[in-house]
């Protein structure tokens, strides 16, 4: 088969195993990297949701101001005391 044949497609493709494992395991490490980012994604909105939802509370039914409310929101989230 001449070059100009292969290039066009007209031949097989042929590549090594040792090529083949290296482009499924760098696949498998990128899906699993965006896994992993897209759940660290969600963990950082549901945090932000807590913490807003305590500045709002704190804010409007206790009468904090906005500042000491962001304080003891964030304080109380970092101890694990926020659901």
């Amino acid at each position: 088969m001449t070059r100009s044949r292969q290039r066009s497609g007209g031949g097989s493709m042929k590549i090594s195993t040792s090529h083949l494992k290296r482009i499924i395991h760098e696949e498998l490490f990128y899906r699993e990297f965006r896994r992993e980012g897209l759940e660290l994604e969600e963990a950082k909105k549901a945090k932000d949701e807590r913490i807003s939802r305590k500045i709002a509370y704190l804010m409007d039914k206790e009468g904090k101001p906005r500042d000491q409310a962001v304080a003891i929101a964030h304080s109380m989230e970092e101890r694990g005391e926020l659901e």
